[in-house]
């Protein structure tokens, strides 16, 4: 029977911090986990988006997708919020038609998915809410860190 693919995966990444924590050399090994860090933090993102989008979470009960992530990965309520709110602004987005959106703050999506920003460089929870779009990219869309 063929494995699930994700459990292949999870596999896979075991093995590789088993390699990275064998590493003699710290430093290598350090620049190695921030690039790992860097591809975690926009997987995440993505998965949320999907998730949100989809309404995943919904369909097993949770009234926001807040409260999803706060249950299901035992995260603080302000954590779950941070992560949707960037997930919201640098994540993937279809129309109502299934078209392919561009993010709300395109340059820092792209610069989350170049890995220029990563974790701490999300600054989307910070957003004045009412905001015209052009505005809210105002600090956000240079990439700028806290």
């Amino acid at each position: 029977m063929t494995e699930n693919p994700l459990a292949q995966a999870a596999s896979l990444i075991e093995q590789a911090f088993t390699a990275i924590s064998d590493n003699p050399d710290p430093l290598a090994a350090l620049l190695v986990l921030e690039g790992v860090s860097r591809q975690v933090d926009r997987a995440k993102v993505a998965a949320i988006a999907a998730v949100e989008r989809d309404g995943t979470l919904s369909e097993k009960g949770y009234r926001t997708t807040v409260a999803g992530l706060k249950d299901l990965l035992g995260w603080d309520h302000e954590t779950s919020r941070r992560h949707v709110t960037v997930a919201e602004h640098v994540g993937p987005r279809v129309a109502l038609d299934g078209e392919p959106l561009e993010p709300v703050l395109p340059a820092t999506a792209a610069a989350f998915a170049d890995g220029a920003a990563c974790g701490h460089h999300r600054r989307a929870d910070e957003l004045p809410a009412g905001l015209p779009d052009q505005s809210r990219g105002s600090g956000l869309d240079r990439g700028q860190p806290r």
